[in-house]
């Protein structure tokens, strides 16, 4: 079978001139001209500004249905270099922005997963589902000896004729364990990847569950805030007056607002038999700012509650 030639790539920037000064003119002459559908606007206004845009062929069977990319169409996507005849991306590949994304310093501790240049299967991508046809792609490139995955992490969405990309950044953690989904800050969409830690962690054991959060700059997913949801500690004789080992644990509920993460955290200290010897709870706020970081404005209430002495030198 003879294949489709190879999709072409456009920089949106590219794109965004030619309608402004190709359509523009039109519908100035053309004030009585049918308005076409705004099907695609509405869907656009949910979504942020594409920063790399992939022409797909046309369809051969004509099905009217959402179409859906194949996994080596997704690689192509973030990486415009990545050979879907061997399935093989190249050692010194740049993502669809121009980045060198696989010299990033978190895969730097890691792995290639079957080496260089970095061969791809099926099954290889994570994903997880929004609205609006938006969708998080994670390419899971690199091993680490602690039994994590990293790799690029992707907002994206397909549409009828071309797939878009909204940013590219990189995500590290338990494959067997991580959540990824889409929230709302407003107007805002960003990314979240959830390590589930302590809900596959044995009872009356330590752990930790963490909420990663991205948020789609400048063709980049930038990593804004890293919230521990869950944790669970132990200290032998810590409480004055309590003697036993006692379980310290941290609950934390995210509310997404516009412009900012509402944090309530509450941290309970338990005996060996279950009995509650004290509680503290704190509500935080976290405030995006003009440059696309997280301020919040409490410190977090873990260190002020689970914090066991050092041990004295002799």
């Amino acid at each position: 079978m003879r294949r489709p030639r190879s999709p072409r790539f456009s920089r949106l920037f590219g794109l965004l001139g030619i309608s402004a000064l190709g359509v523009l003119p039109a519908l100035q002459g053309c004030a009585e001209a049918t308005p076409r559908p705004m099907t695609e606007d509405k869907v656009r206004r949910v979504a942020p500004i594409p920063a790399c845009i992939m022409y797909l062929p046309p369809k051969k069977d004509g099905n009217a249905f959402i179409r859906q990319l194949r996994e080596d169409q997704y690689w192509k996507l973030v990486f415009p270099a990545f050979d879907d005849q061997k399935m093989e991306l190249p050692k010194d590949s740049v993502d669809c922005t121009g980045r060198p994304l696989l010299s990033d310093w978190q895969l730097k501790a890691g792995d290639p997963v079957r080496g260089w240049p970095i061969k791809v299967k099926e099954g290889d991508i994570m994903y997880g589902a929004g609205g609006d046809r938006l969708k998080v792609v994670w390419l899971r490139s690199h091993r680490y000896p602690d039994g994590d995955m990293g790799g690029p992490i992707a907002l994206a969405r397909t549409m009828e004729n071309f797939a878009e990309t909204y940013g590219v950044g990189v995500l590290k953690g338990r494959s067997e364990r991580m959540r990824l989904q889409l929230e709302r800050m407003g107007p805002e969409v960003i990314v979240t990847a959830t390590d589930e830690g302590c809900v596959v962690a044995p009872p009356n054991t330590p752990c930790e569950s963490r909420l990663q959060v991205f948020l789609p700059r400048h063709g980049m997913l930038m990593p804004i805030a890293d919230i521990p949801l869950e944790r669970r500690a132990y200290a032998q004789n810590f409480e004055p007056g309590q003697k036993g080992r006692l379980e310290y644990k941290l609950t934390s509920a995210p509310e997404f607002k516009p412009g900012q993460i509402k944090i309530f955290e509450k941290i309970q200290v338990r005996d060996e038999k279950g009995r509650e010897l004290r509680k503290a709870e704190l509500m935080r706020l976290f405030t995006l700012t003009d440059d696309g970081t997280m301020v919040p404005n409490e410190p977090a209430l873990w260190p002020k509650i689970y914090a066991p002495s050092p041990k004295k030198k002799k």
